[in-house]
């Protein structure tokens, strides 16, 4: 019987998952992180999506799904650019 009574009070991942989130005023893993990025990051990612500058101090669960999908996108693309420059030494960047 005390297996089924742990059982009963153990959280399931999600839903440690969600009460994680919400510590920090997220829905999600990206949502966590957006929470966590300076407002000049966000403003650089939210420029090279296209959006609004209101979106800079929006929580990314206010995003609809276009622009959800056109920050990811802005994201991802600014990664791959930015990796090109990881070796470079400021000796070799004139």
């Amino acid at each position: 019987m005390n297996a089924v009574a742990v059982r009963s009070t153990t959280k399931s991942i999600d839903e440690s998952r969600a009460e994680i989130y919400a510590l920090f005023n997220a829905n999600s893993q990206g949502g966590l992180i957006w929470e966590k990025l300076e407002q000049a990051e966000r403003r650089v990612f939210c420029f090279a999506a296209e959006l609004k500058k209101s979106h800079v101090d929006k929580p990314l669960s206010q995003f609809d799904e276009l622009e959800r999908h056109k920050l990811l996108r802005a994201i991802k693309s600014i990664e791959q650019t930015a990796k090109q420059f990881t070796t470079v030494s400021l000796q070799d960047f004139k």
